[in-house]
């Protein structure tokens, strides 16, 4: 105690003990933050695995949307299922085949013109709705465009699984 509310001076660390106290709190700091990533991005995955699994044997019911034919898609996710509401065709073929709205290129208004409400019903629940990655919705929507639509997709210029009589292709920029 003396020695702490004395008027002696401080003892020197020296270059060594410096940094091995330099080292030490980098890493006290850094680690908890890597291994949080690490641990987010790991339940993240496992989450997408879960909800993919639920989506993909799900049943899904296509009707006219009843709403405003300007205004943009809109998925909403609960327990029992999903809805897509307001979507068009290039909508579900951007979020089946994970590309931008604007990469998917295809001939006439059709794409656009015509506007769908898709409810999904899960037998399975969707695990953490509020934070559904639409990547889940992916083998789903690839189904509903090949069942209901009956359409061939291309990317990269090769068909993709499941085809049909229509022919369309999401543009790779890369290309």
């Amino acid at each position: 105690m003396r020695y702490i509310l004395g008027d002696y001076r401080p003892a020197g660390l020296g270059a060594v003990k410096a940094l091995s106290l330099l080292i030490a709190t980098i890493a006290a700091t850094t680690v908890p933050m890597f291994a949080g990533a690490v641990d987010g991005t790991a339940h993240r995955l496992e989450l997408l695995a879960v909800n993919s699994r639920a989506l993909g044997t799900a049943e899904f019911f296509v009707a006219p949307a009843t709403g405003n034919a300007a205004s943009r898609q809109h998925i909403f996710a609960a327990r029992d299922g999903v809805l897509i509401r307001n979507t068009s065709l290039r909508d579900l073929i951007a979020l089946a085949y994970g590309v931008e709205r604007w990469q998917v290129s295809g001939n006439g208004q059709w794409l656009d013109s015509l506007r769908y409400d898709i409810r999904v019903v899960t037998r399975d629940p969707v695990s953490e709705p509020d934070e559904l990655d639409p990547f889940a919705l992916r083998d789903l929507t690839a189904k509903l465009l090949a069942s209901r639509f009956d359409l061939e997709i291309h990317v990269n210029r090769q068909c993709q699984s499941p085809c049909g009589r229509y022919a369309l292709a999401a543009a790779n920029p890369t290309q």
